[in-house]
C-alpha cells in the first residue's frame, strides 16, 4: 500500500510541490476555518505519497454545529486543486523568503475539472495540495462547526477532519476601499482567442466577486461607435440590485496628441452617466475616479510637462462638463448632490512627490514612497479631498507584492497598510497579461509571444508573476478565468479592511480611541512597509481583532 502523508499549512503561505519540508514545519492534515459572517475563507491539506498516485478525489459533507441544530452545507464550499508553476530563476529579492526556484502553486483549477482533465495525479515525493474556499452567509449562526471530509486515495479512503469558527460580526457587503485593476484586451485575444464583450464581461464579474473594481467596466475597442448609452448601460449591470458591490466606477478618459485629453470622448460619457444619475435616482459619481494610463510614471519617460499638462486640463474638463450639465440639470438638491460630486471626481496619478510635478491633486505612489510617517504625512496633507491611493508593480522584497515566488501573507496585510495609512484604495498594472513581453535589441521595442499561461511564471521584467492575477480558462473548457491563491488572498485582505472599517465605527460609538487599541496589532505584523510576520504571527493578530470586535459590540449592545 503507498504511504500516504496528509497534513496542512495555513493558506497564507505557499506549499511548493517539490520541496521537502520538515515535521515540524507541517501542521495536522484537518481543514480549517476561522471567519466571521459574510466572508470568504480558505484552508488546504498537502498529500505527500511515497509512491506515484494515479487519482485522487474528495467528497465534502455538510458540517454540524456543536449543538448539532444548525449547519453550514457543503454547497458553501468550493474545492479546487493547486496547479504549480516552475519558477527557475526567482525575482529580485525573493531569496529572502527561502524557497529558492522550484515548483510554487498558483493556478485554482475547480475540482470538476481535474478528473474530465486527468489532473487528479501526484508524483512519489511531490507535495500536492487541496485548497477549499469556504462562504458563510450574514445569517449564519456563530460558533463552532465540525465534519469530516472523504479524500479518496487510489481506492484508499481518508477521513479528513473539516473544523470552522464563525466568529459573531459581520463583514460588510459593501467595499470600502477602491481599486483599480486592468483587463488588458491583448491579454485575453493571446491568452484566450476571444476578447468579445461577452469574454470582458466574466472577466469584470470575476474582479466584482472578490472585490476588486475594473479599469474599464466595457471595452471600448472602436471608440468612434461608442456611446454614452453603452457606458451608462454597463454601470446599471453591474451595480445592479443584488450585485456584488461595484467599488470604483472608472471614467473612462483617453489620450488626445492636441489637448492632452479626448475631452468630448469624456463629456460623451461623463454626461450620459449625470442623466442616468438623475433617471435612476442614483449619484454614480460618488464612486467615480480617473487614472490616466498614458501619463502614468513619469519618471521614467520624462514626461513632467506632459503630466502637469493633463492633470490641470481635468480639473478644468471636469468642472466645465459639470457647468454644461448644471445648466440643463433639475434643480433639485440631488441634482446639486450629483454636480457637486462631478467637480470631486479625482485623478489618481501614479508618481511621486518631485519638484518637477506642480498639478498632481491625487497622489498614487508606490508603496515604498510611504516608508515612513514624514512621507504618509507629506501625501495626506498635498491630497485633494483627502484622498490618495497608492500601488504594487514589479516584485519587491522591500514591500508587499503579488509575486509567485513571495509570501502570500503579502497581498493581506497590505490591505491592513492600507487602512493604517489612511489610504483609499489600490491600483495593479495588469491582472491578464497572458503573453510574454521579448525585447528585440534590432527593433528596439517589446514584442508580444504567445506562451502557454500554466507553464511560464514570467511575462514581463524578470519578475514571477508581475501582470496576471488570473489564467485563461480556455485550456480547461472554461468560458472565463481561473482564478489563482493571489487572487484569494487579495480579497482576504479586502475583507480584513472591512474588519478594521468595523471596528473603527464601533470605537467611535464606544468613546474609544481606535488608534491607541490597534497599534499594538499593527506593530506586529509590519514596520513602515515591511512585512515582518508569518503565518502564525497573523493568524493571531487577526484573531485578536476579531476578539475585539465581538466584544465591543457586545458591550456597546449592553449599554443601550
Amino acid at each position: 500500500m503507498n504511504q500516504i502523508e496528509i497534513w496542512s499549512k495555513q493558506t497564507t503561505v505557499k506549499v511548493l510541490a517539490d520541496k521537502t519540508y520538515d515535521e515540524t514545519y507541517k501542521n495536522p492534515g484537518e481543514f480549517v476555518f476561522h471567519m466571521a459572517k459574510n466572508e470568504h475563507e480558505s484552508a488546504q491539506i498537502i498529500i505527500t505519497p511515497q509512491s506515484d498516485v494515479s487519482s485522487f478525489s474528495i467528497e465534502l459533507s455538510h458540517l454540524k454545529s456543536e449543538d448539532r441544530m444548525f449547519y453550514i452545507w457543503k454547497d458553501q464550499l468550493t474545492v479546487y486543486l493547486q496547479k504549480y508553476i516552475c519558477v527557475s530563476e526567482n525575482s529580485p529579492d525573493a531569496e529572502k523568503y527561502g524557497n529558492g526556484p522550484g515548483l510554487y502553486p498558483d493556478a485554482l483549477l475547480p475540482f470538476e475539472k481535474v478528473w474530465e482533465y486527468g489532473e487528479n495525479k501526484i508524483k512519489a515525493g511531490q507535495n500536492q495540495a487541496i485548497f477549499i474556499s469556504l462562504k458563510v452567509p450574514s445569517n449564519q449562526r456563530a460558533g463552532n462547526y465540525k465534519g469530516a471530509f472523504t479524500l479518496t486515495v487510489d481506492g484508499e479512503k481518508y477521513s479528513i477532519p473539516v473544523k470552522v469558527t464563525v466568529w459573531d460580526f459581520e463583514v460588510s457587503s459593501k467595499v470600502h476601499c477602491q481599486s483599480d485593476f486592468v483587463i488588458g484586451n491583448r491579454g485575453l485575444q493571446l491568452g484566450e482567442n476571444d476578447y468579445f464583450p461577452a469574454m470582458y464581461r466574466k472577466y469584470v464579474e470575476k474582479l466584482i466577486e472578490f472585490r476588486l473594481a475594473p479599469h474599464r467596466l466595457m471595452q471600448f475597442m472602436n471608440r468612434p461607435y461608442n456611446e454614452g448609452s453603452d457606458f451608462v448601460e454597463a454601470v446599471r449591470y453591474y451595480m445592479a440590485p443584488g450585485k456584488p458591490d461595484l467599488s470604483t466606477i472608472m471614467l473612462p478618459v483617453y489620450p488626445h496628441a492636441v489637448t492632452g485629453i479626448d475631452e468630448p470622448d469624456y463629456k460623451k460619457h461623463v454626461l450620459a452617466l449625470a442623466d442616468a444619475c438623475i433617471e435612476d435616482g442614483v449619484n454614480y459619481f460618488a464612486k467615480a475616479a480617473v487614472y490616466c494610463g498614458f501619463i502614468d510614471e513619469p519618471h521614467l519617460n520624462n514626461g513632467w510637462d506632459e503630466t502637469n499638462r493633463v492633470c490641470k486640463r481635468y480639473e478644468d474638463l471636469k468642472n466645465e462638463t459639470a457647468d454644461e450639465f448644471e445648466a440643463v440639470a433639475p434643480k433639485t438638491e440631488f441634482a446639486k448632490e450629483v454636480i457637486t460630486s462631478m467637480r470631486e471626481v479625482p485623478n489618481f496619478v501614479t508618481i511621486h512627490f518631485d519638484e518637477r510635478i506642480t498639478e498632481v491633486k491625487n497622489w498614487c505612489p508606490r508603496l515604498a514612497c510611504m516608508a515612513t510617517k514624514e512621507e504618509r504625512e507629506q501625501y495626506r496633507k498635498a491630497a485633494n479631498n483627502g484622498k490618495n491611493w497608492w500601488y504594487q508593480c514589479g516584485v519587491k522584497a522591500d514591500t508587499p507584492n503579488y509575486g509567485i515566488d513571495h509570501n502570500l501573507i503579502d497581498a493581506r496585510i497590505l490591505m491592513w497598510m492600507t487602512y493604517d495609512y489612511g489610504l483609499q484604495g489600490t491600483l495593479y498594472w495588469e491582472t491578464v497579461q497572458f503573453f510574454k513581453w521579448v525585447f528585440c535589441l534590432e527593433s528596439h521595442i517589446n514584442h508580444e509571444v504567445i506562451i502557454d499561461c500554466y507553464k511560464e511564471p514570467v511575462r514581463c521584467a524578470g519578475d514571477n508573476g508581475d501582470g496576471f492575477l488570473l489564467y485563461p480558462g480556455k485550456p480547461y473548457g472554461i468560458f472565463g478565468p481561473v482564478e489563482s491563491i493571489r487572487l484569494h488572498a487579495i480579497r482576504d485582505g479586502y475583507e480584513e479592511y472591512e474588519y478594521l472599517y468595523l471596528y473603527e465605527n464601533l470605537c467611535k460609538q464606544a468613546g474609544k480611541d481606535f488608534r491607541e487599541e490597534m497599534e499594538p496589532l499593527f506593530e506586529r505584523l509590519y514596520d513602515g512597509v515591511i512585512v515582518k510576520a508569518d503565518a502564525d504571527t497573523f493568524d493571531e493578530v487577526r484573531s485578536e481583532l476579531a476578539e475585539k470586535i465581538v466584544s465591543l459590540q457586545n458591550e456597546i449592545k449592553g449599554e443601550i
